[in-house]
């Protein structure tokens, strides 16, 4: 049996603001961070990107996208413009663009420094024991100076008595998502 439209949209934009708040209450430390990013292969201007655009058709299919829609927030003070996305398979994803460097996100206590098709990124993870808040792991990827592109992963709603084990498995969605994101972007 289908669900009514109405009620899709409204538990997907729950979901977005839940992922966008989790998101947003992250660290607002702004001492120095503690390492660097590796240099950049190229400058990419991501902020006059549409990113709903950071996927193509091919790329959605692959990950089972329903449905998108743009969303517009504060990250520690600075707007967004960003892109949510449904999946078929519980899976939900965020892309966006935003005037904060990436090195930024090196002061969260999750920290991780990765690669994103041969830029720094810095892997977080937001997640909250016994709470149906999803689990969400981002990637913020350094474009360019003094901005980024952040793409979140989530499975969707449910309580979780021990989130942190999934995080092997959302942060590798993350990772695949933000790749292809670097794709779409770099063409």
């Amino acid at each position: 049996m289908s669900r009514p439209i109405w009620l899709e949209s409204t538990a997907l934009a729950a979901v977005a603001a839940a992922l966008l708040s989790g998101c947003a209450a992250g660290p607002t430390d702004t001492a120095a961070p503690t390492s660097t990013l590796p240099p950049r292969p190229a400058e990419l201007d991501v902020l006059a990107i549409d990113p709903c655009s950071m996927l193509d058709r091919d790329q959605q299919a692959r990950f089972a996208i329903v449905r998108g829609f743009p969303t517009r927030n504060t990250v520690n003070g600075a707007t967004t413009n960003g892109c949510g996305w449904r999946a078929e398979d519980r899976w939900n994803y965020i892309a966006q663009t935003f005037p904060i460097g990436a090195e930024t996100a090196l002061t969260d206590p999750t920290a991780v420094p990765t690669t994103v098709a041969g830029y720094g990124a810095v892997q977080t993870w937001v997640a909250t024991p016994g709470s149906a808040t999803p689990p969400i792991c981002l990637e913020t990827i350094d474009t360019t100076s003094g901005a980024a592109v952040r793409v979140h992963a989530s499975l969707g709603p449910g309580e979780r008595a021990d989130p942190d084990a999934e995080r092997p498995a959302v942060c590798a969605r993350a990772q695949e998502l933000a790749e292809a994101v670097m794709t779409t972007i770099r063409r």
